[in-house]
């Protein structure tokens, strides 16, 4: 993950425009790696949020998915699919709590 950001971080410092899907596979890693906090700094677009809302229900943390959808609202960039997440993360959720 480290030269992954590296490079990552290289290419936005020589100019290069970095797509949504860049940033996606970039949280990816870092979700896999339960680095959440360092996955949270990269959020360029609706699939980004996207990512972030499932890696916060896989790893069981509601309140940063709503904290998340919240700040996407802000931006006004959520959308059905988004909502969608949210919802089904709070299912899964209380249904692990049974």
């Amino acid at each position: 993950m480290e030269e992954a950001k590296e490079v990552f971080d290289l290419m936005l410092s020589k100019g290069s425009m970095v797509n949504a899907r860049g940033y996606n596979i970039l949280i990816n890693g870092f979700s896999k790696h339960r680095r959440i906090d360092e996955a949270r700094m990269l959020v360029p677009d609706v699939v980004t949020y996207d990512t972030l809302m499932d890696v916060f229900c896989k790893v069981g943390k509601l309140q940063d998915a709503e904290k998340l959808l919240s700040d996407a609202g802000l931006r006004q960039l959520p959308d059905v699919q988004t909502y969608a997440k949210t919802s089904n993360c709070r299912r899964q959720l209380n249904c692990l709590k049974r």
